[in-house]
């Protein structure tokens, strides 16, 4: 199905953002691109091994963007990230943007800046690459038991993984109308949750000038329901039971609630 699109008449390229670790609908995309001649640069800072049709992210547009922070599915143990491409000219720009706009100590070829990657991160990032694909299996293993535990509790929209595609699950976010009062009732249980993302990107100060926050959008519909649910290498299949047995306990005491209300009330 063709995308319905406004494309503004300076646009030159689409970012592809692959969020929470799910690869976006490259095809689509794709052939927009080839159709008005664009680039696609593809966002992968939570998808790291997430695959579209048997193709890894990163690798499908011109140019691929991954963070290295610590918080992601291959995190170093600071600020880090990298850049891939197969377009010789485009990764010899990348090269002197992030090292001062040089191509050889001091012949500055254009203004640039020091992003370079340190040799400790690197280290550490070069022994963690070889656990990479255990850590996503793990969390492809865990979000499987979130899917099965959490389908039938009502008031829950799930994440649905589309189809020939491997999802990474960088994160595990679930919608709810509740989501204040089950978050409440988890971190009384001890069961840390989190926001992403709390506040969408239209009703930020910074794109006030775009007019946007009030637009009939689904980000704007959205951020008072997202949930992101405990997941990680670091986690058990227990500790997922444990949260699914506490959400589905939350949502029988909620509907109990609200039964004897309504008893009482008529």
């Amino acid at each position: 199905m063709m995308l319905r699109i406004k494309l503004p008449p300076r646009t030159t390229a689409i970012i592809a953002v692959h969020l929470y670790g799910q690869p976006c609908d490259m095809g689509p995309l794709k052939d927009l691109a080839q159709i008005h001649d664009l680039k696609i640069i593809e966002d992968c800072a939570q998808a790291h091994g997430a695959e579209y049709h048997g193709q890894r992210v990163g690798t499908i547009g011109e140019i691929g963007t991954f963070s290295f922070y610590p918080g992601k599915n291959l995190g170093a143990y600071g600020d880090a990230g990298a850049i891939v491409t197969n377009d010789s000219s485009l990764a010899q720009r990348a090269k002197m943007i992030a090292n001062h706009g040089r191509v050889a100590k001091y012949d500055h070829i254009m203004e640039g800046r020091n992003s370079r990657l340190d040799g400790l991160q690197a280290a550490i990032l070069s022994v963690k690459l070889k656990h990479l694909d255990s850590w996503l299996e793990h969390r492809i293993q865990l979000s499987k038991a979130y899917l099965k535990g959490l389908k039938n509790i009502g008031d829950i929209v799930l994440p649905v993984i589309n189809k020939d595609i491997r999802h990474v699950f960088h994160l595990f976010v679930i919608r709810t109308k509740y989501r204040e009062a089950l978050r409440a009732h988890l971190t009384a249980k001890n069961i840390e949750t989190g926001i992403h993302y709390p506040i969408a990107l239209p009703k930020l100060e910074a794109y006030h000038y775009m007019k946007q926050a009030d637009a009939k959008m689904m980000a704007n519909r959205l951020d008072n329901e997202l949930l992101s649910l405990p997941i990680g290498e670091h986690l058990s299949r227990e500790q997922v039971q444990e949260v699914i047995s506490e959400i589905d306990q939350f949502f029988k005491l909620k509907s109990e609630t609200i039964a004897i209300y309504n008893f009482h009330k008529n």
